[in-house]
């Protein structure tokens, strides 16, 4: 196969590169687009030409695309199981890595927000408690609350 260029814009050469790597691959268009980080209706504006410029982000990953790097990572994202078909795609395992540290962090940090506010009402429980066995204790309360309000 010739090494492809691709300067991001989908001339009629490349728009008819685009359609024969698509039939090479012979998977569902929507594997291809997925594995592109892309939606099925970019994919069809670039191949009729509606959208006759791809974004920056993506010129580099095309020119691969167009020559053949990634043929065995999107022939496996496509399988069958039972009949249905099934898409993985390879290229979204990294984000959703990400997702799921920026998850699991969010989820430590709303862990320790519930520690702290068990431990605050702990403390306050045994301040009131303390308070009570005060005299004028319900006027020092009346202070306290008085206070926080401002």
């Amino acid at each position: 196969m010739k090494e492809v260029s691709f300067d991001g814009k989908f001339t009629s050469e490349m728009k008819r590169r685009l359609q024969e790597r698509l039939d090479e691959l012979r998977v569902p268009k929507h594997v291809v687009a997925r594995f592109l980080g892309i939606s099925n209706s970019t994919l069809s504006k670039w191949q009729n030409g509606r959208t006759p410029v791809c974004s920056p982000k993506h010129r580099a990953l095309l020119q691969d695309f167009f020559n053949g790097e990634f043929d065995r990572q999107i022939r496996q994202s496509s399988f069958s199981f039972a009949g249905e078909k099934f898409q993985l795609s390879t290229a979204l395992l990294p984000d959703a890595e990400r997702h799921y540290r920026e998850m699991r962090g969010k989820s430590r940090a709303l862990e320790y927000v519930v520690e702290v506010g068990n431990a605050i009402e702990e403390s306050l429980r045994l301040l009131v408690a303390e308070l009570l066995t005060q005299p004028n204790s319900l006027a020092v309360i009346q202070n306290i609350l008085r206070y926080a309000r401002h």
